[in-house]
């Protein structure tokens, strides 16, 4: 008498873990790609952020202020020359108080604090100050700034310039 046998060989028991493991590797690899994808755009939402944060802190003193001096040079050398550019500005506001914008270490300082975060370094900062008789003046500020990541390795980067009107500036 020949009794069948009912189950699995150890062959289509193999072949099938194997399968299963190949299965669940590729899919692993899949998640991780799309959590490293996510992550690099909340980076890169995070520098705009961060850059925004930057441009409108300095716009709202810069806008209303009297710009003082470009790398030291004041309104009379501007006047010469038609335009400053420099790394270091001062800004006078309404109340007569001075703030100092510069470039320390990948950050922007205003005056004793800092406007950007450790994890964006800010390069290339540079103010090119337009001035003329009977018009009001004009100041571009331009920078790159890249986002920092917790091993101190560069992230995302761009580029930014904007323009400000200076309201006070014209005699």
């Amino acid at each position: 008498m020949n009794k069948k046998q009912k189950g699995f060989t150890l062959i289509e028991l193999i072949t099938v873990i194997s399968v299963l493991a190949l299965l669940v590797i590729t899919g692993m690899t899949v998640f991780y790609r799309s959590l490293r994808g996510s992550s690099r755009i909340e980076v890169q939402k995070n520098l705009e952020i961060e850059t925004q944060h930057v441009i409108s802190s300095m716009s709202r003193l810069i806008r209303e202020g009297e710009i003082v001096s470009v790398n030291g040079n004041d309104r009379d050398v501007c006047f010469q020359s038609g335009s400053l550019s420099g790394t270091v500005l001062v800004v006078e506001d309404s109340h007569g108080h001075s703030t100092t914008y510069s470039l320390s270490g990948g950050r922007i300082s205003s005056g004793s604090a800092f406007l950007n975060t450790e994890g964006v370094e800010v390069t290339d900062f540079l103010f090119v100050w337009s001035c003329g008789g009977g018009s009001f003046d004009n100041l571009n500020i331009s920078f790159a700034a890249s986002a920092l990541g917790d091993d101190g390795s560069r992230g995302p980067s761009d580029e930014y310039s904007f323009d400000l009107l200076i309201r006070n500036s014209s005699y």
